[in-house]
């Protein structure tokens, strides 16, 4: 999890340039709304700081003829997005480009993902009217911009993580634990060990997260990179440095403490110095 900068955008800012390469036919009605942007960026970000975006009224799946507001259609938002943000070429695109260059090509929802597209927070199938709000927009890798789906958010708990607006807790704290499993080859399993301190809406909306993007098994595929470099690491320590296995295993649990907190690389660190089996190569045997 990464949280990131606001863009540098406003709503109305965003929707005007948007407008400017609009061949809508209703673009009169989409004109004239332009003056209450402001209200709704208010409300949105009011929504996103206090847990409660989904209390926004969703449109229908599908039904693209649906009015949203004003007489402009689901329709009119969502090609608003596809035909004059998303869209090569046109003036929008150049606004599209800068968020999703805005965290330095890391996915902000998994921290392992290569960011390659915009996720829309409130998916723009149900929740039109953000379509190219820019806070609503969070760069995002395939894998999770696929894997969340169109969902209708219908409590507090079902807001993943909003890398705009996510508390520093869920990024400072440590909560992304994993387990080595002695198999040949080695692999590790991940899951949520959650600080009691927490309250127990955090502790959900984090496992949600974690579970929502399929964060356990992405991270097992991940670690296998990280693998060959232990072992090496352990080889080093082992019969170089001859360090014993309760030696090896402080030295991963302090080179943990030195990795940002909930990256695969210190839940892994973590868990190497929790396995005697590792730290005295077990895997070999």
């Amino acid at each position: 999890m990464k949280k990131l900068p606001l863009p540098n955008y406003h709503f109305l800012d965003v929707y005007n340039t948007c407008i400017s390469d609009c061949n809508s036919n209703n673009l009169t009605a989409m004109r004239a709304i332009s003056q209450r942007l402001p209200e709704f960026e208010s409300s949105y970000q009011q929504g996103a700081e206090s847990v409660t975006l989904h209390l926004t009224t969703p449109s229908r799946r599908g039904h693209s003829e649906d009015e949203v507001i004003s007489n402009i259609t689901k329709a009119d938002f969502v090609g608003l997005y596809d035909d004059c943000l998303s869209k090569a070429g046109t003036n929008g695109r150049v606004i599209y480009d800068a968020i999703r260059s805005s965290s330095d090509g890391v996915c902000p929802l998994c921290g392992i993902g290569h960011v390659s597209t915009l996720d829309h927070y409130l998916p723009k199938a149900r929740y039109p009217l953000y379509s190219v709000h820019p806070h609503n927009l969070v760069p995002a890798c395939k894998d999770c911009n696929t894997g969340k789906g169109s969902p209708v958010l219908r409590t507090n708990l079902d807001e993943l993580f909003h890398p705009y607006f996510i508390s520093l807790r869920f990024i400072n704290e440590h909560w992304i634990a994993a387990e080595i499993i002695e198999t040949t080859p080695v692999t590790a399993q991940f899951y949520p060990h959650l600080p009691t301190t927490w309250d127990s809406d955090s502790q959900q909306r984090a496992i949600n997260h974690f579970n929502g993007f399929n964060l356990a098994s992405r991270y097992k595929v991940q670690a296998s990179q990280f693998f060959t470099m232990f072992i090496e690491q352990v080889r080093e320590l082992k019969h170089e440095q001859n360090l014993n296995t309760e030696q090896i295993q402080a030295n991963f649990r302090n080179k943990a403490l030195n990795q940002p907190s909930n990256s695969i690389s210190r839940a892994l660190m973590e868990a190497i110095a929790q396995s005697e089996w590792f730290c005295s190569e077990g895997y070999i045997r």
